[in-house]
């Protein structure tokens, strides 16, 4: 039963049945009995559905299913298990995860889902025709999910275990799955064991023990059972030790739950057998040869031909020949490592093993130096992660440490200063130069000030005599090619400039069209500073100054601009400049046919 979302009412001229003004009253009346048992339903709390959900259109109802990611809908579920190819351990997949059965199909690919609870349900589709009554009705009792058959249910537990339902008599369910892995109670686990040295071996005279030299606990493989990576937890007898803190996988589910259901086997041909076949011993178990106890793997002899490798491995030649010089039929060697570990119920909520992942922080065995991971153990800090590189680049520093919390406090340093003025000078016994070329001073930084060597000046005042002032292509002083012209323009020499300081001229000099500037005159006169009411004369006298040459500049277009200097004259502090520039087109050395501008002057006062 569904909700109908469209009421098809009765049209006019539609043929008059005994159907058609039922139609939309059955309608109505099927909406009804829909909405009344959700209510029902939510008022007892006894269901959760999952409404109108994407699922494959081959379910039927009373099918399991699990969510397909990757499809984005409800497919059917089945038994089964994976292996995880690391530590070989059996894993749920998602197929067997079942979220709850198909309670009604609305039209091939939407159905509702219970998820949890107790209603009627027909799942005789889910059950094999051998498992129903012989009516056909469903048996009341336990149904797991099935292995043999995608979306099917079965009384019969079989070997992977997933409880999906229970039915009564009456066609009612009651669905109660879970996520819970059905192989948490226990784990098998399979391991392949490197069949080699971790050190240096050579092969010994017939009769003679194997030894292992320049031993190196870095490395996978076997060490000598007194090394000291084992802390002398070898057992009585051992020769060799595995070494687990290069296999990690196995090293983090170790030791196996109980010890009893651990076992060895090694595929390895011995070296007496000079047949073709070479295959003794080929599936051996060596568990006489092999303890595994709480502390690690420990191989019991060092006889001749009764090490976890080729009896003939040279390591000063490549493996593959030491193997195949033993072995020329190609046998594989193998050793692998079996066991069931049991979980209990203090598993998840329990310390069984503290392995340091920072060599800063330091786990020993009670009152001792010795490594550890489980028992009783000491955590110590080694303090000598204080002292790291030096002269590292960064502000931010430790400030404060606040004892209550536990917490440092952050925040900016200077980390070092660099002039960028020529006249500021720094000094410092540590100097470093910065990416942008800066001489950079770090620690205790002396500071001084040098004296200036020289400034510019802005014109002040502005007599214009002829000249224009245009704004075209840019704002200038323009001097045109017809008649004379000429201005005055002011400077004031500051009052803390040096004693022995020189004045001069610069201008930046824009020719409107292309060709050899015209000569131009600047001439200059200056008014010293009085000391205080003490008179001082103020008398005009230009007097000519030299170099000012912009003949020597010859324009390739409209437009462009130069920049000239002319000679330079002695000052004194608190002196008035008045500079006049002039122009005279009259004179045949001025052949330039353009108007001339001057867009920036600037006096500059250099001490001497």
């Amino acid at each position: 039963m569904s909700l109908e979302r469209f009421i098809k009412f009765i049209k006019e001229g539609e043929p008059v049945a005994p159907g058609t003004p039922n139609r939309p009253i059955q309608q109505l009346d099927q909406n009804i009995k829909y909405l009344y048992d959700l209510i029902q339903a939510a008022e007892i709390g006894s269901t959760v559905y999952a409404r109108e959900q994407t699922v494959l259109s081959t379910l039927q109802e009373g099918q399991p299913v699990y969510f397909n990611v990757a499809n984005q809908q409800f497919e059917a579920a089945y038994a089964a298990m994976e292996t995880d190819t690391a530590t070989g351990y059996l894993t749920v997949p998602e197929q067997a995860q079942v979220w709850g059965i198909v309670a009604e199909k609305h039209h091939a690919t939407l159905a509702d889902i219970l998820l949890f609870g107790f209603a009627e349900v027909d799942i005789t589709a889910a059950i094999n025709p051998s498992e129903l009554n012989p009516d056909g009705s469903v048996a009341a009792g336990l149904y797991y999910l099935s292995g043999a058959s995608a979306g099917y249910l079965t009384k019969q537990q079989p070997p992977v275990s997933v409880p999906v339902l229970k039915a009564d008599t009456s066609g009612r369910v009651y669905v109660n799955p879970s996520f819970v892995d059905f192989l948490e109670n226990h784990r098998h686990y399979v391991f392949e064991l490197e069949m080699e040295p971790a050190g240096n071996v050579t092969p010994p005279a017939a009769g003679n023990v194997h030894t292992i030299t320049s031993a190196n606990s870095d490395l996978p493989g076997w060490l000598p059972a007194s090394d000291a990576i084992f802390g002398g937890l070898a057992p009585a007898g051992a020769k060799f030790g595995y070494n687990l803190s290069q296999n990690p996988d196995l090293n983090g589910v170790f030791p196996p739950i109980p010890l009893q259901s651990v076992a060895v086997t090694m595929q390895r041909p011995s070296i007496w057998d000079t047949t073709n076949e070479r295959r003794h011993h080929a599936e051996e178990l060596v568990n006489d040869l092999v303890v595994v106890d709480r502390n690690g793997i420990w191989w019991m002899s060092d006889c001749y031909d009764e090490v976890p490798w080729p009896t003939d491995l040279d390591s000063s030649s490549s493996v593959s020949e030491s193997y195949s010089d033993c072995d020329p039929s190609g046998k594989e060697y193998i050793l692998k490592l079996y066991y069931t570990r049991v979980n209990f119920a203090t598993d998840n909520s329990v310390v069984s093993s503290i392995i340091s992942k920072d060599d800063r922080l330091v786990i020993t065995c009670r009152d001792t130096v010795d490594p550890a991971s489980t028992g009783d153990i000491d955590i110590d800090l080694d303090l000598n992660f204080l002292i790291g590189d030096q002269n590292v680049s960064g502000y931010t520093v430790f400030k404060t440490f606040d004892s209550a919390t536990g917490e440092f406090s952050l925040g900016p340093v200077a980390e070092g200063v660099y002039a960028t003025s020529s006249n500021v000078q720094l000094t410092s016994p540590s100097q470093t130069v910065d990416g942008s070329g800066n001489t950079v001073y770090h620690g205790p930084v002396g500071l001084g000030v040098l004296s200036q060597v020289s400034q510019e000046l802005s014109s002040q005042l502005v007599r214009l005599d002829g000249v224009t002032e245009e704004d075209y292509p840019v704002l200038y002083l323009g001097m045109p090619n017809d008649d004379p012209t000429s201005y005055v323009v002011k400077f004031e020499v500051p009052a803390d400039a040096p004693s022995s300081s020189t004045f001069t001229f610069r201008a930046r000099i824009l020719g409107r069209i292309a060709g050899t500037l015209p000569p131009i005159t600047v001439e200059y006169y200056k008014t010293e500073r009085p000391s205080g009411t003490s008179p001082v004369s103020v008398i005009q006298g230009y007097v000519a100054t030299t170099g000012f040459d912009p003949t020597a500049a010859t324009l390739t277009g409209i437009n462009q601009a130069v920049e000239i200097e002319a000679d330079s004259f002695s000052v004194d502090p608190g002196d008035i400049v008045y500079v006049r520039v002039q122009r005279d087109p009259t004179d045949s050395a001025d052949s330039y046919a353009g108007e001339l501008g001057v867009m920036q002057q600037t006096g500059i006062v250099t001490s001497t």
